[in-house]
């Protein structure tokens, strides 16, 4: 079983989750969510990803700073950052900003704000939740769009969950006629 997406999977899922999201950057006004832990907040940006679920990143991408050993980064090169010092630590202060907000539905805004300042952190952050998923779906990509919208912490998807999820059709279409590819990256024929 996989415990990563490679780099070719990982932009791929960026821009399906792109399309799915936010019909491809155009539509950035998400729903306030009514149920949930995510009741009173909505989705930020082209990607869609939850306040909630950035600021438990910001955490995360805190906690895990440390260089990747060479093996890591040759079996994970979507990991493997090329950043400067200086970089890094203005990467970091965002981050401890992020982790430390006070987030509340009510002033999830200023939160969002951050992300959009710092649009190469925002995918910075879907790609490590991206690897979360890919660890626990087997780096399946039908299963990791569906976790992405219930949630990266689930521990299984079944092959049940995925077929009802109606954003896999258009993840498969995407695929199909904006890549010209199918799911195993062969061509269209």
């Amino acid at each position: 079983m996989p415990k990563y997406f490679g780099q070719d999977t990982i932009e791929r899922l960026l821009a399906g989750l792109r399309h799915i999201e936010s019909s491809d950057g155009k539509d950035l006004n998400h729903d306030i969510m009514k149920s949930g832990i995510h009741k009173g907040y909505s989705a930020e940006g082209d990607l869609g990803m939850m306040p909630i679920t950035s600021k438990e990143y910001a955490e995360k991408m805190l906690k895990e700073d440390k260089p990747l050993t060479p093996p890591e980064m040759m079996e994970n090169p979507s990991l493997v950052d090329f950043k400067r010092d200086e970089e890094r630590m203005m990467e970091k202060d965002v981050l401890s900003k992020m982790s430390g907000f006070p987030l509340s539905p009510e002033n999830q805004e200023e939160f969002k704000q951050l992300q959009r300042d710092n649009p190469e952190l925002y995918k910075k952050m879907a790609r490590r939740i991206l690897q979360t998923i890919a660890k626990k779906t087997g780096a399946d990509e039908e299963k990791a769009i569906t976790n992405w919208h219930l949630g990266q912490n689930r521990t299984s998807t079944t092959d049940e969950q995925v077929e009802a999820d109606p954003r896999i059709a258009k993840y498969r279409a995407f695929i199909a006629n904006k890549l010209g590819r199918t799911l195993a990256g062969k061509e269209k024929k």
